[in-house]
């Protein structure tokens, strides 16, 4: 259930700032945060300057690299599919990070990334609701049979808006 946490901020994020209407899951298959931190000092001798560091929170720890690695420190409670999809995925994002790659190789390792990140995603959609359905648990039919979340539990503004308004009413 932990990739599966993961994968859900990542979805929660692309409903929230509706990247979902925007993109596709293919595009766009997974959202993380990231906490930036710009400082800007004055100094009378060399005149401002800036820094900007990156402080990392609960939200931004849930980022893909934490999703292969939790599958792969966890293996043995993964599929064959999933560890083979992280591997891969762990091999091509640190390949396209090297140095003297032409354009051509950069691109093909960053669309590889991409199709692998979706993989991934959609697996551990799929086999999480898989694996609730053996243990007879709640689980999404939908979530299973497509590897996308289902977002109709998350209420919007609006929906909240006229419950309340609703609410105040009777």
């Amino acid at each position: 259930m932990s990739l599966y946490g993961i994968v859900s901020q990542s979805e929660f994020i692309r409903y929230r700032y509706k990247f979902d209407e925007q993109y596709s899951l293919m595009e766009i298959p997974f959202l993380e945060m990231q906490n930036e931190i710009k400082k800007t000092m004055f100094d009378f001798k060399v005149g401002a300057q800036t820094s900007v560091s990156i402080q990392e929170t609960d939200i931004t720890k849930l980022n893909k690299k934490l999703l292969v690695d939790l599958t792969l420190e966890k293996k043995e409670f993964a599929s064959q599919k999933l560890i083979k999809l992280a591997i891969a995925y762990r091999y091509s994002h640190n390949f396209y990070l090297k140095s003297g790659l032409s354009d051509r190789q950069r691109e093909e390792h960053q669309l590889y990334e991409l199709i692998l990140i979706y993989e991934l995603v959609i697996t551990i959609i799929k086999e999480t609701n898989e694996k609730l359905r053996e243990c007879d648990m709640d689980y999404s039919i939908n979530e299973l049979e497509y590897g996308v979340l289902d977002y109709n539990i998350f209420m919007s503004i609006d929906e909240y808006k006229n419950l309340t308004k609703d609410n105040k009413t009777s």
